[in-house]
Parts: structure tokens; sequence; C-alpha cells
């Protein structure tokens, strides 16, 4: 087996957009970038956890299959790190909701592009939602 190359924490997490996207997964940095449109589960769902490790999502979704079925064509090295690596984050980025699971949420959830969702769907929703947590959800 060839040496693979080595890669902090802090070189993946330069690497977290459409265009030039990293993920690790159980201590290996895979470059998905060109898997992006291909991803059964869309990109929205890599691009999620582009730049941070992705192990606990990854294996919340697949089997050990999948990642060995995909490692010699994505995997560009290991992390070589003396710290915890940046887990990726569940939070709100204003645009997703639910689990991220492909087709177990509303297409809506994960931001998919609906021709009857639009830009005034969205804004009333984020109105509704402020609106409940504030004086609803307080009782």
């Amino acid at each position: 087996r060839p040496l693979m190359k080595s890669f902090t924490s802090e070189e993946v997490a330069k690497h977290n957009t459409a265009s030039d996207c990293w993920i690790i997964v159980k201590g290996k940095v895979f470059d998905v970038t060109k898997f992006l449109a291909d991803h059964p589960g869309g990109k929205k769902v890599l691009l999620k956890v582009a730049g941070k490790d992705a192990t606990k999502e990854f294996e919340s979704l697949h089997s050990a299959g999948v990642l060995k079925k995909y490692s010699p064509s994505l995997c560009i090295g290991e992390l070589n790190d003396n710290q915890s690596t940046q887990s990726a984050s569940n939070g709100d980025d204003g645009n997703c909701f639910g689990e991220m699971v492909p087709f177990g949420d509303p297409c809506w959830y994960q931001d998919w592009n609906l021709p009857y969702y639009n830009d005034s769907h969205r804004r009333f929703r984020k109105e509704i939602r402020a609106f409940v947590e504030e004086h609803i959800m307080p009782f």
C-alpha cells in the first residue's frame, strides 16, 4: 500500500466549499468535490460537513461497505492531529432543517430547489419560527 499523505484538521478545514470540498471519516481525508453532484443524498448533506470530521454523520447513514467502495477513488490521505478534530455541527445554518437524512425529511427541509417553495416562504417560516420560540415555547 502506498504511503498516504498526512493532513491536519486545520488544513482540511480550508476545503469547505462546493468547489473544494474535503471531509474526514474515520481518520481518513476524502476529497468529495467531484462526488457532490453524484451523492445520492444530495450535495447539501456533504457541504454541511465540509472541512470537518463527518464520522458520526457518516456512520449513522452508511454501512462500512460504502467507505470501502469509495475509498480508492476519494481518499487522499490520513488525518495527523495530536488534538481532537472539529466535529461537524448540527446547528441551524438558516437554510436547512431536520436530520438531513436523505429522503427522510421533506425536500424543503434540506433547501432543495422546488418551484413552489421560494424566498417568501423561507422568510415566512423564519418569522413564524421566531414568534413560536418567543411567545409560545416559554409557556
